[in-house]
Protein backbone atom coordinates (compact mmCIF):
# COMPACT_ATOMS: atom_id res chain seq x y z
CA UNK A 1 0.00 0.00 0.00
CA UNK A 2 1.59 3.33 -1.10
CA UNK A 3 1.48 5.81 2.02
CA UNK A 4 1.99 8.97 -0.18
CA UNK A 5 1.23 12.46 0.75
CA UNK A 6 0.80 15.13 -1.89
CA UNK A 7 3.02 18.28 -2.98
CA UNK A 8 2.59 21.25 -1.63
CA UNK A 9 -0.88 22.73 -2.25
CA UNK A 10 -2.24 26.16 -2.28
CA UNK A 11 -5.73 25.90 -0.68
CA UNK A 12 -7.53 29.31 -2.13
CA UNK A 13 -9.94 30.93 0.70
CA UNK A 14 -13.57 30.05 0.40
CA UNK A 15 -15.28 32.74 -1.69
CA UNK A 16 -18.40 32.28 -3.32
CA UNK A 17 -17.35 31.31 -6.86
CA UNK A 18 -14.96 28.46 -4.98
CA UNK A 19 -17.79 26.97 -2.69
CA UNK A 20 -20.10 26.93 -6.19
CA UNK A 21 -17.56 24.57 -7.70
CA UNK A 22 -17.75 22.54 -5.01
CA UNK A 23 -21.37 21.69 -4.91
CA UNK A 24 -22.40 21.83 -9.02
CA UNK A 25 -26.06 22.44 -9.27
CA UNK A 26 -26.46 23.53 -6.00
CA UNK A 27 -27.86 27.10 -4.75
CA UNK A 28 -25.43 28.34 -1.84
CA UNK A 29 -28.84 30.82 -0.80
CA UNK A 30 -30.35 26.66 0.36
CA UNK A 31 -28.49 26.77 3.72
CA UNK A 32 -28.13 22.86 3.59
CA UNK A 33 -26.08 23.68 0.06
CA UNK A 34 -24.06 26.54 1.93
CA UNK A 35 -23.01 23.94 4.88
CA UNK A 36 -22.02 21.06 2.33
CA UNK A 37 -19.82 23.43 0.50
CA UNK A 38 -18.37 24.74 3.51
CA UNK A 39 -17.60 21.41 4.72
CA UNK A 40 -15.92 20.19 1.40
CA UNK A 41 -13.51 23.30 1.80
CA UNK A 42 -12.84 22.87 5.28
CA UNK A 43 -11.81 18.79 4.69
CA UNK A 44 -9.69 20.17 1.41
CA UNK A 45 -7.75 22.46 3.87
CA UNK A 46 -7.74 19.98 6.27
CA UNK A 47 -6.33 17.05 3.73
CA UNK A 48 -4.08 19.04 1.96
CA UNK A 49 -2.98 21.37 4.19
CA UNK A 50 -3.27 20.85 7.42
CA UNK A 51 -2.99 16.99 7.89
CA UNK A 52 -3.75 16.20 11.41
CA UNK A 53 -0.28 14.08 12.49
CA UNK A 54 -2.78 11.35 14.22
CA UNK A 55 -4.20 10.53 10.65
CA UNK A 56 -2.88 7.97 8.59
CA UNK A 57 -2.69 7.54 4.61
CA UNK A 58 -4.68 6.35 3.09
CA UNK A 59 -7.38 6.79 5.71
CA UNK A 60 -10.42 5.00 6.53
CA UNK A 61 -14.20 6.80 7.50
CA UNK A 62 -14.15 5.57 11.02
CA UNK A 63 -10.21 7.16 11.42
CA UNK A 64 -11.49 10.36 9.33
CA UNK A 65 -14.62 10.55 12.43
CA UNK A 66 -12.81 10.22 15.21
CA UNK A 67 -9.84 12.22 14.74
CA UNK A 68 -11.48 15.27 12.68
CA UNK A 69 -14.59 15.33 12.93
CA UNK A 70 -15.21 14.07 16.91
CA UNK A 71 -11.76 15.45 17.35
CA UNK A 72 -10.16 18.82 17.03
CA UNK A 73 -8.69 17.72 13.45
CA UNK A 74 -10.22 19.78 11.12
CA UNK A 75 -9.58 22.83 14.02
CA UNK A 76 -5.80 21.77 14.28
CA UNK A 77 -4.48 19.53 16.31
CA UNK A 78 -3.72 21.64 19.67
CA UNK A 79 -7.45 23.06 19.87
CA UNK A 80 -9.59 22.15 22.40
CA UNK A 81 -12.33 22.60 20.90
CA UNK A 82 -14.45 19.98 18.34
CA UNK A 83 -16.08 21.03 14.79
CA UNK A 84 -19.71 20.63 15.64
CA UNK A 85 -20.29 23.67 17.35
CA UNK A 86 -18.32 25.99 14.90
CA UNK A 87 -20.26 28.48 13.37
CA UNK A 88 -19.95 28.76 9.30
CA UNK A 89 -18.50 32.54 9.49
CA UNK A 90 -15.16 31.11 11.58
CA UNK A 91 -15.03 28.45 8.75
CA UNK A 92 -14.53 31.54 6.13
CA UNK A 93 -13.10 34.07 7.70
CA UNK A 94 -11.19 32.75 10.46
CA UNK A 95 -9.69 29.62 9.19
CA UNK A 96 -10.14 30.25 5.81
CA UNK A 97 -9.25 33.68 5.46
CA UNK A 98 -12.00 35.00 3.19
CA UNK A 99 -12.53 38.98 3.73
CA UNK A 100 -15.27 39.56 5.68
CA UNK A 101 -16.94 42.87 4.08
CA UNK A 102 -16.69 41.50 0.16
CA UNK A 103 -17.78 37.85 1.09
CA UNK A 104 -20.90 39.35 2.73
CA UNK A 105 -21.58 41.96 -0.04
CA UNK A 106 -21.35 39.27 -2.84
CA UNK A 107 -23.15 37.14 -0.68
CA UNK A 108 -26.23 39.62 -0.43
CA UNK A 109 -25.86 41.04 -3.89
CA UNK A 110 -26.23 37.19 -5.67
CA UNK A 111 -29.54 36.11 -3.35
CA UNK A 112 -30.64 39.77 -2.51
CA UNK A 113 -30.47 39.40 1.12
CA UNK A 114 -30.39 42.16 3.55
CA UNK A 115 -26.88 42.22 5.32
CA UNK A 116 -28.22 41.58 8.84
CA UNK A 117 -30.16 38.53 7.40
CA UNK A 118 -26.83 37.36 6.03
CA UNK A 119 -24.41 37.96 8.88
CA UNK A 120 -27.34 36.47 11.05
CA UNK A 121 -27.57 33.39 9.23
CA UNK A 122 -23.55 32.59 8.80
CA UNK A 123 -23.89 32.93 13.24
CA UNK A 124 -26.15 30.96 13.10
CA UNK A 125 -25.19 27.73 10.57
CA UNK A 126 -22.76 25.32 11.90
CA UNK A 127 -21.78 23.01 8.75
CA UNK A 128 -20.85 20.18 11.02
CA UNK A 129 -23.62 20.39 13.42
CA UNK A 130 -24.85 16.98 13.90
CA UNK A 131 -28.99 18.87 14.98
CA UNK A 132 -31.30 18.01 17.69
CA UNK A 133 -33.14 15.65 15.16
CA UNK A 134 -30.77 13.84 13.47
CA UNK A 135 -29.76 10.15 13.80
CA UNK A 136 -26.21 8.97 14.30
CA UNK A 137 -26.94 6.45 11.53
CA UNK A 138 -27.89 9.83 8.84
CA UNK A 139 -25.06 11.99 10.32
CA UNK A 140 -22.49 9.67 9.94
CA UNK A 141 -24.13 9.02 6.29
CA UNK A 142 -23.98 12.72 5.35
CA UNK A 143 -20.32 13.02 6.50
CA UNK A 144 -19.44 10.07 4.24
CA UNK A 145 -21.10 11.55 1.60
CA UNK A 146 -18.27 14.69 1.53
CA UNK A 147 -15.83 12.02 0.89
CA UNK A 148 -17.78 10.54 -2.12
CA UNK A 149 -18.54 13.75 -3.06
CA UNK A 150 -14.79 14.63 -3.15
CA UNK A 151 -13.65 11.40 -4.87
CA UNK A 152 -17.11 12.64 -7.64
CA UNK A 153 -14.12 15.91 -7.81
CA UNK A 154 -10.94 13.96 -8.18
CA UNK A 155 -9.90 15.64 -5.07
CA UNK A 156 -10.36 12.43 -3.09
CA UNK A 157 -9.65 8.32 -4.46
CA UNK A 158 -10.91 5.07 -3.16
CA UNK A 159 -8.85 2.50 -1.97
CA UNK A 160 -9.34 -0.95 -0.65
CA UNK A 161 -7.02 -1.88 1.90
CA UNK A 162 -4.81 -4.96 2.39
CA UNK A 163 -6.44 -7.54 4.30
CA UNK A 164 -3.38 -7.22 6.28
CA UNK A 165 -3.88 -3.82 6.77
CA UNK A 166 -7.37 -4.09 8.00
CA UNK A 167 -6.23 -6.45 10.50
CA UNK A 168 -3.55 -3.71 11.92
CA UNK A 169 -6.41 -0.95 11.89
CA UNK A 170 -8.97 -3.58 13.42
CA UNK A 171 -11.24 -2.13 10.13
CA UNK A 172 -14.57 -3.77 9.53
CA UNK A 173 -16.23 -4.43 6.39
CA UNK A 174 -14.32 -4.46 2.49
CA UNK A 175 -12.00 -1.91 3.95
CA UNK A 176 -12.70 1.11 1.99
CA UNK A 177 -10.18 3.44 2.81
CA UNK A 178 -9.43 7.05 0.84
CA UNK A 179 -5.97 8.17 -0.64
CA UNK A 180 -5.02 11.88 -1.38
CA UNK A 181 -4.23 12.84 -5.23
CA UNK A 182 -0.69 13.93 -5.97
CA UNK A 183 -2.78 17.31 -7.26
CA UNK A 184 -5.66 18.90 -7.16
CA UNK A 185 -8.06 20.31 -10.18
CA UNK A 186 -7.47 23.54 -11.95
CA UNK A 187 -10.79 24.53 -11.32
CA UNK A 188 -9.91 23.95 -7.19
CA UNK A 189 -6.82 25.76 -7.33
CA UNK A 190 -6.72 28.19 -10.18
CA UNK A 191 -7.29 31.59 -8.72
CA UNK A 192 -7.48 33.37 -12.46
CA UNK A 193 -10.89 32.28 -13.64
CA UNK A 194 -12.73 32.32 -10.39
CA UNK A 195 -15.59 34.94 -11.64
CA UNK A 196 -16.33 32.44 -14.71
CA UNK A 197 -19.17 30.54 -13.26
CA UNK A 198 -22.52 30.02 -14.94
CA UNK A 199 -24.96 31.26 -12.00
CA UNK A 200 -27.90 29.22 -13.46
CA UNK A 201 -29.03 25.72 -14.33
CA UNK A 202 -32.29 24.75 -16.08
CA UNK A 203 -32.89 22.15 -13.81
CA UNK A 204 -31.48 21.71 -10.23
CA UNK A 205 -30.83 18.29 -9.03
CA UNK A 206 -29.17 19.32 -6.07
CA UNK A 207 -32.55 20.27 -3.97
CA UNK A 208 -33.01 20.35 0.03
CA UNK A 209 -34.48 16.93 -0.11
CA UNK A 210 -32.64 15.49 -2.98
CA UNK A 211 -28.81 15.90 -2.35
CA UNK A 212 -28.22 12.15 -1.84
CA UNK A 213 -30.19 10.99 -4.99
CA UNK A 214 -28.22 13.73 -7.16
CA UNK A 215 -24.66 12.43 -6.36
CA UNK A 216 -26.05 8.96 -6.49
CA UNK A 217 -27.12 10.03 -10.02
CA UNK A 218 -23.57 11.73 -11.10
CA UNK A 219 -21.85 8.67 -9.68
CA UNK A 220 -23.27 6.14 -12.21
CA UNK A 221 -25.25 7.33 -14.72
CA UNK A 222 -22.57 6.12 -16.96
CA UNK A 223 -21.53 2.02 -17.32
CA UNK A 224 -19.22 0.81 -15.18
CA UNK A 225 -16.89 -1.54 -17.68
CA UNK A 226 -19.36 -1.26 -20.18
CA UNK A 227 -22.34 -2.47 -18.10
CA UNK A 228 -24.94 -0.36 -17.01
CA UNK A 229 -25.70 -0.87 -13.04
CA UNK A 230 -27.93 2.31 -11.93
CA UNK A 231 -31.33 2.54 -13.20
CA UNK A 232 -33.76 5.51 -11.65
CA UNK A 233 -37.47 4.08 -11.69
CA UNK A 234 -39.40 7.76 -11.76
CA UNK A 235 -43.24 7.32 -11.51
CA UNK A 236 -44.26 9.98 -14.90
CA UNK A 237 -47.83 9.96 -15.79
CA UNK A 238 -47.50 12.04 -18.82
CA UNK A 239 -48.77 10.38 -21.35
CA UNK A 240 -46.54 10.02 -24.96
CA UNK A 241 -48.90 11.84 -27.34
CA UNK A 242 -47.93 14.89 -24.91
CA UNK A 243 -44.54 14.04 -24.31
CA UNK A 244 -43.74 15.76 -27.60
CA UNK A 245 -45.20 19.27 -25.72
CA UNK A 246 -42.89 18.48 -23.11
CA UNK A 247 -39.85 18.11 -25.26
CA UNK A 248 -40.99 21.27 -27.21
CA UNK A 249 -41.43 23.48 -24.43
CA UNK A 250 -38.14 22.62 -22.33
CA UNK A 251 -36.19 23.10 -26.06
CA UNK A 252 -37.86 26.87 -26.19
CA UNK A 253 -37.37 27.57 -22.76
CA UNK A 254 -33.91 26.15 -22.70
CA UNK A 255 -32.57 28.18 -26.02
CA UNK A 256 -35.06 31.36 -26.31
CA UNK A 257 -35.97 32.27 -22.74
CA UNK A 258 -33.16 31.25 -20.52
CA UNK A 259 -29.76 31.68 -22.78
CA UNK A 260 -30.60 35.66 -23.46
CA UNK A 261 -30.07 38.10 -20.61
CA UNK A 262 -32.60 39.72 -19.43
CA UNK A 263 -34.41 36.60 -19.68
CA UNK A 264 -37.71 37.76 -21.30
CA UNK A 265 -41.84 36.38 -20.33
CA UNK A 266 -43.87 34.07 -21.85
CA UNK A 267 -47.13 33.82 -23.32
CA UNK A 268 -48.69 30.83 -21.93
CA UNK A 269 -52.38 28.86 -23.70
CA UNK A 270 -52.65 26.35 -20.85
CA UNK A 271 -55.28 23.74 -20.30
CA UNK A 272 -56.16 23.92 -16.55
CA UNK A 273 -57.33 20.62 -14.93
CA UNK A 274 -57.72 22.22 -11.64
CA UNK A 275 -60.04 24.67 -12.88
CA UNK A 276 -62.63 22.41 -15.34
CA UNK A 277 -59.97 21.62 -17.86
CA UNK A 278 -60.97 25.43 -18.94
CA UNK A 279 -58.23 27.13 -21.37
CA UNK A 280 -55.83 29.96 -19.54
CA UNK A 281 -54.23 32.64 -21.86
CA UNK A 282 -51.70 34.54 -19.57
CA UNK A 283 -47.92 36.22 -19.30
CA UNK A 284 -45.76 35.10 -17.01
CA UNK A 285 -42.49 35.32 -15.97
CA UNK A 286 -40.66 31.83 -16.38
CA UNK A 287 -38.23 31.19 -13.61
CA UNK A 288 -37.27 27.25 -13.75
CA UNK A 289 -38.74 23.46 -14.59
CA UNK A 290 -39.40 21.35 -11.42
CA UNK A 291 -40.18 17.77 -11.12
CA UNK A 292 -42.93 16.67 -8.79
CA UNK A 293 -46.43 14.11 -8.72
CA UNK A 294 -44.86 12.42 -11.49
CA UNK A 295 -44.66 15.58 -14.09
CA UNK A 296 -42.76 18.09 -15.22
CA UNK A 297 -43.90 21.42 -14.07
CA UNK A 298 -42.64 25.24 -14.82
CA UNK A 299 -43.27 27.65 -12.08
CA UNK A 300 -43.72 31.06 -13.03
CA UNK A 301 -44.57 34.31 -11.84
CA UNK A 302 -47.60 36.10 -13.32
CA UNK A 303 -51.03 35.83 -14.45
CA UNK A 304 -53.04 32.76 -13.01
CA UNK A 305 -55.51 30.55 -13.64
CA UNK A 306 -56.81 30.99 -10.07
CA UNK A 307 -59.71 33.67 -9.35
CA UNK A 308 -61.07 36.34 -11.09
CA UNK A 309 -59.27 38.96 -13.85
CA UNK A 310 -56.05 37.09 -14.09
CA UNK A 311 -55.09 37.53 -10.11
CA UNK A 312 -51.01 37.69 -10.46
CA UNK A 313 -49.21 35.50 -8.79
CA UNK A 314 -47.22 32.32 -8.34
CA UNK A 315 -48.56 29.42 -10.17
CA UNK A 316 -47.11 25.74 -11.54
CA UNK A 317 -47.96 24.90 -14.83
CA UNK A 318 -47.56 21.07 -15.74
CA UNK A 319 -46.14 21.23 -18.88
CA UNK A 320 -47.73 18.28 -20.64
CA UNK A 321 -51.08 21.21 -20.54
CA UNK A 322 -49.34 24.00 -21.83
CA UNK A 323 -51.04 23.87 -25.23
CA UNK A 324 -48.69 27.40 -27.12
CA UNK A 325 -45.81 28.84 -25.85
CA UNK A 326 -44.87 32.36 -27.27
CA UNK A 327 -41.81 34.20 -26.42
CA UNK A 328 -42.44 37.75 -25.54
CA UNK A 329 -39.92 40.85 -25.44
CA UNK A 330 -39.76 43.31 -22.77
CA UNK A 331 -38.96 46.37 -25.19
CA UNK A 332 -39.33 45.10 -28.24
CA UNK A 333 -41.92 47.88 -29.88
CA UNK A 334 -43.27 44.45 -32.50
CA UNK A 335 -44.55 43.32 -29.18
CA UNK A 336 -48.25 44.02 -28.18
CA UNK A 337 -47.33 46.03 -24.81
CA UNK A 338 -50.79 44.98 -23.40
CA UNK A 339 -49.92 41.92 -23.68
CA UNK A 340 -47.25 42.03 -20.67
CA UNK A 341 -49.13 42.95 -17.52
CA UNK A 342 -48.01 46.54 -15.93
CA UNK A 343 -46.87 44.77 -12.46
CA UNK A 344 -44.50 42.35 -14.46
CA UNK A 345 -42.96 45.30 -16.30
CA UNK A 346 -42.47 47.44 -13.50
CA UNK A 347 -40.39 43.92 -11.58
CA UNK A 348 -38.56 43.99 -14.87
CA UNK A 349 -37.51 47.54 -14.58
CA UNK A 350 -36.74 47.43 -10.68
CA UNK A 351 -34.31 44.38 -11.47
CA UNK A 352 -36.55 42.60 -8.47
CA UNK A 353 -37.79 39.45 -10.84
CA UNK A 354 -38.21 36.53 -9.13
CA UNK A 355 -35.18 33.53 -9.21
CA UNK A 356 -35.18 30.26 -8.62
CA UNK A 357 -33.74 30.37 -5.16
CA UNK A 358 -36.94 32.16 -3.76
CA UNK A 359 -38.88 28.77 -4.79
CA UNK A 360 -36.25 26.81 -3.15
CA UNK A 361 -36.27 28.54 -0.13
CA UNK A 362 -40.32 28.47 0.27
CA UNK A 363 -40.04 24.52 -0.53
CA UNK A 364 -37.87 24.31 2.33
CA UNK A 365 -40.14 26.41 4.57
CA UNK A 366 -42.97 23.74 4.41
CA UNK A 367 -43.82 20.31 3.11
CA UNK A 368 -45.85 20.48 -0.23
CA UNK A 369 -45.18 21.50 -3.84
CA UNK A 370 -47.69 24.62 -3.77
CA UNK A 371 -45.01 26.54 -2.73
CA UNK A 372 -47.24 29.94 -2.78
CA UNK A 373 -49.94 28.49 -0.66
CA UNK A 374 -50.44 29.33 2.99
CA UNK A 375 -48.26 26.76 5.39
CA UNK A 376 -49.84 25.62 8.16
CA UNK A 377 -49.18 23.36 11.64
CA UNK A 378 -50.03 19.75 10.96
CA UNK A 379 -49.58 17.04 13.82
CA UNK A 380 -49.75 13.13 12.82
CA UNK A 381 -49.32 9.92 14.75
CA UNK A 382 -47.49 6.73 14.03
CA UNK A 383 -47.98 3.24 15.09
CA UNK A 384 -44.90 2.60 16.54
CA UNK A 385 -44.04 -0.77 14.46
CA UNK A 386 -44.23 0.95 11.27
CA UNK A 387 -42.62 4.26 12.20
CA UNK A 388 -39.47 2.10 13.79
CA UNK A 389 -39.38 0.25 10.13
CA UNK A 390 -40.52 3.21 7.76
CA UNK A 391 -40.76 6.58 8.96
CA UNK A 392 -37.13 6.94 11.62
CA UNK A 393 -34.40 7.95 9.82
CA UNK A 394 -35.87 8.61 6.84
CA UNK A 395 -35.85 12.28 5.04
CA UNK A 396 -39.63 13.73 4.28
CA UNK A 397 -39.09 17.43 5.27
CA UNK A 398 -37.12 19.63 7.28
CA UNK A 399 -40.25 20.86 9.13
CA UNK A 400 -41.20 17.03 9.52
CA UNK A 401 -39.83 16.47 13.26
CA UNK A 402 -40.81 14.48 16.30
CA UNK A 403 -42.28 15.17 18.75
CA UNK A 404 -41.13 14.30 22.64
CA UNK A 405 -44.29 13.60 25.06
CA UNK A 406 -42.27 14.05 27.89
CA UNK A 407 -41.70 17.71 27.25
CA UNK A 408 -45.15 19.19 28.12
CA UNK A 409 -44.48 22.46 27.61
CA UNK A 410 -43.10 22.50 24.31
CA UNK A 411 -45.71 20.74 23.29
CA UNK A 412 -48.42 23.05 24.56
CA UNK A 413 -46.69 25.75 22.84
CA UNK A 414 -46.97 23.67 19.84
CA UNK A 415 -50.46 22.97 20.49
CA UNK A 416 -51.57 26.52 20.73
CA UNK A 417 -50.65 27.25 17.25
CA UNK A 418 -53.99 25.41 16.04
CA UNK A 419 -56.67 28.06 18.08
CA UNK A 420 -58.10 25.31 19.52
CA UNK A 421 -60.89 25.76 21.81
CA UNK A 422 -60.26 24.15 25.61
CA UNK A 423 -62.88 21.01 25.04
CA UNK A 424 -60.89 20.22 21.66
CA UNK A 425 -57.61 20.22 23.07
CA UNK A 426 -58.45 18.33 25.86
CA UNK A 427 -59.37 15.79 23.60
CA UNK A 428 -56.22 15.92 21.33
CA UNK A 429 -53.64 15.62 24.48
CA UNK A 430 -56.11 12.72 26.03
CA UNK A 431 -55.98 10.97 22.76
CA UNK A 432 -51.96 11.21 22.65
CA UNK A 433 -51.97 9.97 26.47
CA UNK A 434 -53.83 6.91 25.55
CA UNK A 435 -50.88 5.90 22.82
CA UNK A 436 -47.60 7.03 24.56
CA UNK A 437 -45.37 4.81 23.08
CA UNK A 438 -46.73 5.44 18.97
CA UNK A 439 -44.72 8.62 17.65
CA UNK A 440 -45.92 11.87 17.44
CA UNK A 441 -44.67 14.42 14.59
CA UNK A 442 -44.90 18.23 13.59
CA UNK A 443 -44.98 19.57 10.25
CA UNK A 444 -45.77 22.64 8.73
CA UNK A 445 -47.03 21.49 5.33
CA UNK A 446 -49.22 23.47 2.50
CA UNK A 447 -53.38 22.45 2.72
CA UNK A 448 -54.93 21.39 -0.04
CA UNK A 449 -51.67 19.73 -1.72
CA UNK A 450 -52.00 16.76 -3.54
CA UNK A 451 -48.83 14.98 -3.31
CA UNK A 452 -48.97 15.10 0.56
CA UNK A 453 -52.59 13.68 0.29
CA UNK A 454 -51.51 10.79 -1.26
CA UNK A 455 -48.61 9.91 1.00
CA UNK A 456 -51.26 10.41 3.81
CA UNK A 457 -53.62 7.86 2.22
CA UNK A 458 -50.44 5.21 1.38
CA UNK A 459 -49.74 5.17 4.81
CA UNK A 460 -53.34 4.08 5.66
CA UNK A 461 -54.06 3.07 9.18
CA UNK A 462 -50.67 3.40 10.52
CA UNK A 463 -51.09 7.14 10.72
CA UNK A 464 -53.33 9.28 11.82
CA UNK A 465 -54.15 12.70 11.45
CA UNK A 466 -54.74 14.66 14.36
CA UNK A 467 -54.40 18.33 13.74
CA UNK A 468 -55.51 20.54 11.87
CA UNK A 469 -59.34 19.26 12.13
CA UNK A 470 -60.25 20.20 8.79
CA UNK A 471 -57.53 17.54 6.91
CA UNK A 472 -58.31 15.54 9.66
CA UNK A 473 -61.85 15.56 8.55
CA UNK A 474 -61.56 15.05 4.93
CA UNK A 475 -58.80 11.60 5.51
CA UNK A 476 -61.68 10.06 7.70
CA UNK A 477 -64.79 11.44 4.50
CA UNK A 478 -62.06 9.86 2.43
CA UNK A 479 -61.49 6.88 4.22
CA UNK A 480 -65.23 6.36 4.50
CA UNK A 481 -66.14 6.51 1.32
CA UNK A 482 -63.81 4.28 0.33
CA UNK A 483 -64.78 1.84 3.23
CA UNK A 484 -68.29 1.81 1.60
CA UNK A 485 -66.64 0.73 -2.14
CA UNK A 486 -65.74 -2.44 -0.66
CA UNK A 487 -69.18 -3.45 1.43
CA UNK A 488 -71.63 -5.73 0.07
CA UNK A 489 -74.36 -4.36 -1.85
CA UNK A 490 -77.05 -5.48 -3.60
CA UNK A 491 -75.01 -6.72 -6.72
CA UNK A 492 -73.69 -9.01 -4.56
CA UNK A 493 -70.22 -7.65 -4.86
CA UNK A 494 -68.01 -6.90 -1.93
Amino acid sequence: MLHRKPATITLPPPTLPLLERLVPGGSLKQKAVLCKSIRLWVTLRTLYCKLPSALALPFTYAEWHSIAIDGPGLLGDHSADTPQSIPANYWLFEIGQAETLSWQQAYCQKFNLAESEVKQRLDRLQPFARGKSTSEKFYIRKMRNDLYKLIELNCLEEETLSYHERMLRRTKGRGTAYQLCQHLPDRITDLSDLNSIPNESLISTDSLHSVDLAEIFISYHVPINGVQRFFLDLEYVVSWQRGDWVSQWQTILREKVWSQPPVPPVLLHYNSASQGNSDFRGTVYPVCIYYSRRALYLCAYGETPVGANKAMGWYNFRLDRVTKLDVLHWNNPDSKPAQIPPSLLTLHRQHKLPQPEYIQEQMENAWGFDFYQTAQPLLLRFERVFHDAYIQESERHPTFLPIDLNAPRKLSQFLGQFDLPPTELQRIQRRMEADPNDAYYRALYRPHDNNLIMRLRAWGSKVEVLLPLTLRERMRLDASATCLLYEENPHGLR
